[in-house]
């Protein structure tokens, strides 16, 4: 996943990675290291923002669009409040789905 992905969109708390899937759903699967986030706590935290987003923005994005997408955090995420990720995460999706259209209008 990590060497092929098609689609690459982020910012300065995370990374978004994902490819397309021949499934008939976009799946989601979140990378929040012991490295950048130290309590189990925050990381738990951090995991339901991406999980609620996804469910609230992204799945009315990418239903016909069937993607496999991974979230990778980057440092600066455990300084972060909820709101602020959360308005990340839907600027991320907006890129993210303007990517895949372009692709798809090439293709």
């Amino acid at each position: 996943m990590f060497d092929r992905a098609q689609y690459r969109v982020g910012c300065s708390e995370f990374l978004v990675l994902a490819i397309d899937n021949r499934l008939s759903a976009s799946r989601i699967g979140m990378v929040v290291g012991k490295k950048n986030t130290r309590l189990a706590v925050n990381r738990n935290k951090i995991k339901r923002i991406f999980r609620e987003s996804y469910r609230k923005i992204a799945i009315s994005m990418f239903s016909i669009d069937c993607l496999d997408i991974v979230i990778i955090t980057r440092p600066g995420v455990a300084k972060c409040s909820s709101q602020q990720l959360f308005a990340q995460l839907t600027k991320v999706w907006q890129k993210l789905q303007v990517k895949v259209g372009k692709e798809r209008s090439n293709a």
